[in-house]
């Protein structure tokens, strides 16, 4: 797996994670915490669970259609809730869900090189 982030991966297992919703929702005015180290968890959660939401996403932002971004951001976060929480404990029990967190996360990044590849993008 590539470089870990232990404050954020300390972070999930504190006493208050924050809700998807309130991560999606960060601006720049909410610390240091939520802007760097939670929107950190959200993006690491996304790309392992859930990649074509991700693409989709990056699609809106390509075009420049950021209302469009917006609204699917928006109706993304409530479904996921309870398996972003679960996805948490997996985080912050490091080696108790390691096979599940780690091996998703290699997995997605191989499966998207070797789509690259195979686009002729690399």
């Amino acid at each position: 797996m590539g470089a870990s982030n232990e404050a954020a991966e300390e972070l999930a297992g504190g006493a208050r994670p924050l809700l998807l919703d309130e991560v999606f929702s960060t601006t720049y005015n909410d610390g240091v915490d939520q802007v760097y180290l939670w929107s950190y968890l959200a993006v690491r959660f996304m790309f392992e669970r859930h990649r074509a939401q991700v693409d989709s996403l990056l699609a809106f932002t390509r075009r420049g259609d950021y209302d469009r971004y917006l609204l699917h951001l928006d109706g993304l976060a409530q479904p996921l809730e309870k398996e972003w929480r679960e996805w948490l404990a997996c985080v912050a029990a490091a080696d108790a869900c390691a096979d599940l967190v780690q091996g998703r996360w290699m997995r997605g990044w191989r499966l998207a090189l070797l789509a690259r590849e195979q686009e002729g993008l690399s």
